[in-house]
């Protein structure tokens, strides 16, 4: 008796063995595919962060402040009495009161001037990350000039200064950078 006994404690601890075993490497198998998938989710991510548009960086509206203030003290052709060329932010001045400059009219070299810095300044495209830009000088409710390339998107960043004359009404300049 003691040997059948014997061989059925064994053959119990063999058939709890066998059963278990599954159990077990079922386990195993859920464990390993819930590793997979986060992998798969973690590899995702990194690669859709990696296929992102790198040139399509926004501008930043530091970049346009320092831009408005670059293009007033960039000097131009406009000569005055003492043989001292004029920055654009004189130039506006002259404009606005209807001052000629010694060597020409000032809308004469204003606006082809204003083109230059804009155009060398803004590489705008649809394949860059500008897409267009508006540029709007205005004095009063009369003078105004505007000056624009490209498209005009939703995403944009700005900046508005405002010159005070000594007399007459003070000019205000916006310029928005659209990308």
């Amino acid at each position: 008796m003691k040997m059948i006994n014997k061989h059925k404690n064994t053959a119990d601890k063999k058939s709890q063995i066998s059963s278990a075993t599954p159990k077990r490497a079922q386990e195993e198998m859920v464990g390993f595919a819930i590793i997979m998938v986060v992998v798969f989710v973690i590899l995702l991510v990194f690669l859709s962060l990696s296929l992102r548009n790198k040139e399509s960086q926004a501008v930043e509206s530091y970049e346009v402040e320092a831009f408005i203030d670059s293009m007033l003290a960039f000097t131009t052709p406009c000569e005055d009495y003492l043989d001292v060329y004029e920055s654009v932010q004189d130039l506006l001045f002259k404009h606005f009161d209807h001052e000629p400059c010694v060597n020409d009219f000032s809308t004469a070299i204003l606006m082809p001037t204003l083109e230059g810095i804009l155009n060398n300044s803004w590489n705008v495209g649809q394949n860059n990350s500008v897409k267009g830009y508006s540029l709007q000088i205005l004095s009063g409710s009369s003078d105004v000039i505007n000056l624009g390339r490209g498209n005009q998107t939703r995403d944009s960043k700005g900046s508005a200064k405002t010159l005070y004359r000594s007399r007459g009404d003070p000019i205000d300049i916006t310029f928005i950078a659209y990308y």
